[in-house]
């Protein structure tokens, strides 16, 4: 049954992604959200389910390809689902997919090549992306564009990205990926440079979102500087674990891959 849900992949894969998703779906309600309503993102869970099932009645075909790529760390099912649920109410077809982890990885560059070698495995080495990128995959999606290494992107979404910086690394930092985290660290002071000048250079969209009471990364060093994110109220300790399950992220960022008007603006988010 999982491999009918999730088409495109292996049956221990799809089977895996099965099981770490009914464990999410279950923990999560555990959990209050700390309220915080946000002027900019008016759109309560009810209404993002009806248009997510509003919009799986309607497939579209996407313009370009979509890369997931997961977190530090991260297992592989967060990355599958996630690509799952944006696929289920976009475009059908799964060869336009491809999510990628690299949780064995101990430095940035080994992650960018794992992602790397996926893409030319798909043989989208020459085509343009649009990249959704779950917290540390914003930056291995920066670092796979830069200096010649070939990845296209065209849009880049990130969800909880530690753009700036990240607070549980600012503590607990116990690799090499971990350390290039670190809040004010030349690492990401340099990639945001050139980051910034490249996707200027190839107008390149960037959209951020991210959640108040994020323990991991936190909702203020999880957009560049002079551009604000996207972000809703958190869940306290799952708060970073649990963006991507988010129906308010997942409609607003599925009506932007459609191509279709969004429903969040940007705004300054009021604590991490």
């Amino acid at each position: 049954m999982p491999t009918t849900f999730y088409p495109g992949e292996s049956r221990w894969r799809a089977l895996w992604a099965a099981a770490g998703d009914a464990l999410m779906g279950g923990i999560t309600p555990l959990f209050p959200t700390t309220r915080q309503d946000n002027p900019a993102f008016p759109l309560s869970v009810p209404q993002a389910r009806s248009i997510l099932a509003t919009l799986r009645q309607q497939p579209v075909a996407l313009t370009r390809p979509v890369l997931v790529l997961n977190g530090y760390r991260g297992p592989d099912f967060q990355a599958v689902v996630l690509k799952e649920q944006l696929r289920q109410v976009t475009d059908a077809d799964p060869s336009r997919w491809l999510a990628v982890s690299y949780a064995t990885a101990r430095t940035p560059e080994a992650m960018v090549s794992k992602v790397l070698g996926c893409v030319t495995a798909r043989s989208w080495k020459s085509a343009e992306l649009d990249v959704v990128s779950i917290s540390m995959g914003g930056v291995v999606a920066k670092l796979a564009a830069l200096d010649g290494r070939g990845l296209r992107i065209r849009r880049l979404f990130t969800l909880a990205s530690p753009i700036t910086g990240s607070r549980l690394a600012d503590r607990i930092a116990p690799d090499p990926a971990a350390r290039a985290l670190r809040t004010g660290g030349a690492f990401l002071r340099e990639l945001d440079a050139a980051w910034q000048q490249h996707a200027a250079a190839r107008g390149i969209e960037c959209v951020a979102y991210t959640r108040l009471d994020d323990l991991w990364v936190g909702a203020t060093r999880a957009h560049p500087p002079g551009q604000w994110p996207i972000w809703i109220e958190g869940r306290g300790i799952i708060s970073h674990a649990t963006i991507s399950r988010d129906p308010r992220i997942l409609a607003d960022l599925a009506l932007r891959l459609r191509g279709q008007e969004p429903i969040a603006r940007p705004s300054p988010p009021p604590r991490d």
